[in-house]
């Protein structure tokens, strides 16, 4: 599924240029599948640099997670606690 326009976003920190905010048009399966997704970012059309930003970042609490070693429970412990 495309992205769709959602406005001019902030100048791209590689080249300068005014980059573009894109969105999704709906949220499908496919963002829900994910411990996080991001509801929208910043492309630059010149230099194709992609920048997401933490305040658009969109967590899913109700996804099943599976662990597969005791280091990837503790980084998980820690992003919860500072969600």
């Amino acid at each position: 599924m495309k992205s769709v326009y959602a406005g001019k976003g902030l100048p791209c920190p590689k080249c300068n240029k005014q980059m573009h905010t894109k969105r999704h048009p709906q949220i499908t399966q496919k963002e829900l599948n994910k411990l996080y997704y991001y509801s929208q970012w910043d492309v630059c059309n010149d230099c194709r640099h992609l920048q997401h930003y933490e305040e658009y970042k969109v967590y899913n609490k109700n996804m099943q997670i599976y662990i597969n070693s005791k280091e990837q429970e503790n980084n998980l412990l820690d992003l919860m606690r500072n969600f």
